[in-house]
């Protein structure tokens, strides 16, 4: 049975800038199911009177990531990335706050042959759930019955990558009682065989990229940012000691353990069951803007979690990030070309200079810092652009007005906002800002190419039942 705290010991040689060795003793601990767990204690191990010298070196370089070489098996290594915090000398342990540490995934080669397995884990869990039904038996017992469908996968150059809602068993204590806790966890598994001259550093660069591309198809899907704090893997390696080896595996500390959102998602568990994950985590990768379209959706899920002010300008963020690159690669101006604005900028600033009119005077230099902004075209502007050039459907999202009103008032909303800091109608600005994240998803789902029919049919009851407010 699993226990839910992990713990990594080994003995190590903190590696210097200098190339200097420092032996340490090191202890890594996380509980599994929290994503914000990440532990890293160093004992160093010397005499007492250089214990804190040692630490005010290791102290002055806590800007750059840590390398420790395990002394009990040659070539594997840990590293401890995104170091935020360590505090001053404590009798020669050095507690290290940081965002991640990679721990035996180094450059020796995979053994050829070799089965191997990879799994990563995502915030929030239990997304891919099926649907399922409860049925109280006449003797008691209770059968759960699923909904049937395939489970979702994507077919990637380096293998099949399964992606479905894990559930796990845990040993704790309730009460001081002993308890069998149940877990549901997201997750993405493959595995593969070896066929030989593959490190495992490398592997793991070219599959945490398309782990990030899992993150942006269930952002999108379930309308809630979802990372990544582990990925793992387990296979056997030559010439070493299982007892004495680290166990290969990345562990991130993030910010929070993310909720899942209770409202309906654009996409559910059977819009992405099967092929449908890899035709549109592949739509997403072969892309011309494929790094837009990423970008675009984090903004727009973390638009979905955040504080209403901050959330307005994160799905405005997404909006326009997209816009801007849609535009650009389709030849579509997002600015007054350079040509015509020269001659009109030269013409401004001509007029303003000549005019002697005294009461305007001390305004000359604020106005003359101003002209360049206007060389960009409008926000506005800018997206009838792109919902023109993709026949992006607009239809429902203002009801009693025209989309171009509503567009406007959203957007003076955001103005007032950000240059006066103040808001007229919070009730306002809350719809407002459900109209512009389904306009977001829809222009997203149009870049795609997706089908509307690979659509959750329910997912517009948020905007509907703001256009009835």
């Amino acid at each position: 049975m699993n226990e839910r705290m992990q713990n990594i010991r080994f003995h190590g040689n903190l590696v210097m800038p200098d190339e200097e060795r420092i032996s340490v003793a090191v202890k890594i601990s996380f509980d599994k199911l929290d994503a914000t767990s990440l532990d890293i204690d160093l004992m160093i191990i010397s005499e007492s009177e250089k214990l804190r010298g040692i630490h005010e070196k290791v102290y002055n370089n806590r800007g750059k990531d840590i390398l420790i070489e395990n002394a009990w098996s040659e070539g594997e290594t840990l590293t401890i990335s995104g170091i935020y915090g360590i505090p001053k000398n404590n009798g020669g342990i050095i507690k290290i706050f940081a965002q991640s540490v990679l721990c035996g995934i180094d450059n020796q080669t995979i053994p050829e042959n070799c089965q191997c397995i990879m799994k990563a884990k995502f915030t929030p869990g239990g997304l891919l759930s099926k649907s399922s039904g409860r049925m109280l038996n006449p003797n008691g017992s209770i059968e759960i019955n699923e909904l049937r469908h395939e489970g979702s996968f994507w077919e990637t150059d380096t293998g099949k990558i399964y992606i479905n809602k894990e559930t796990e068993f845990f040993e704790d204590t309730v009460f001081s009682r002993s308890s069998l806790l149940s877990a549901d966890s997201t997750a993405a598994y493959m595995e593969w065989k070896e066929s030989g001259n593959l490190s495992l550093s490398t592997f793991h660069i070219s599959i945490s990229k398309r782990l990030e591309v899992i993150c942006s198809v269930l952002s999108l899907a379930y309308r809630v940012p979802v990372r990544i704090y582990e990925i793992s893997y387990l296979y056997i390696r030559n010439n070493v000691q299982s007892d004495l080896a680290l166990p290969s595996l990345q562990r991130f500390r993030l910010l929070e353990n993310q909720e899942q959102r209770k409202s309906e998602p654009l996409l559910a568990s059977w819009n992405l069951s099967g092929s449908k994950f890899h035709e549109i985590a592949n739509a997403i990768v072969n892309s011309n803007i494929s790094d837009a379209v990423r970008k675009a959706i984090l903004y727009l899920s973390l638009s979905r979690t955040k504080y209403l002010e901050e959330a307005y300008f994160l799905c405005f963020m997404s909006l326009d990030f997209i816009a801007d690159e849609i535009l650009r690669v389709n030849n579509v101006d997002t600015a007054i070309p350079s040509g015509p604005w020269g001659r009109i900028e030269k013409s401004l600033r001509k007029f303003i200079k000549q005019s002697d009119q005294n009461d305007l005077l001390k305004y000359r230099c604020d106005i003359l810092d101003k002209i360049p902004e206007l060389k960009r075209y409008s926000f506005d502007k800018k997206l009838f652009q792109l919902i023109i050039l993709l026949g992006v459907d607009t239809n429902g999202l203002w009801v009693g007005m025209s989309f171009e009103n509503g567009l406007m008032n959203a957007t003076q909303i955001r103005n007032q906002l950000f240059h006066a800091g103040k808001v007229s109608s919070l009730g306002d600005m809350h719809e407002n800002l459900i109209r512009l994240q389904f306009l977001s998803e829809r222009i997203i789902i149009k870049a795609l190419n997706w089908h509307q029919d690979n659509i959750w049919k329910c997912n517009d009851i948020e905007l509907r039942n703001v256009n009835q407010s």
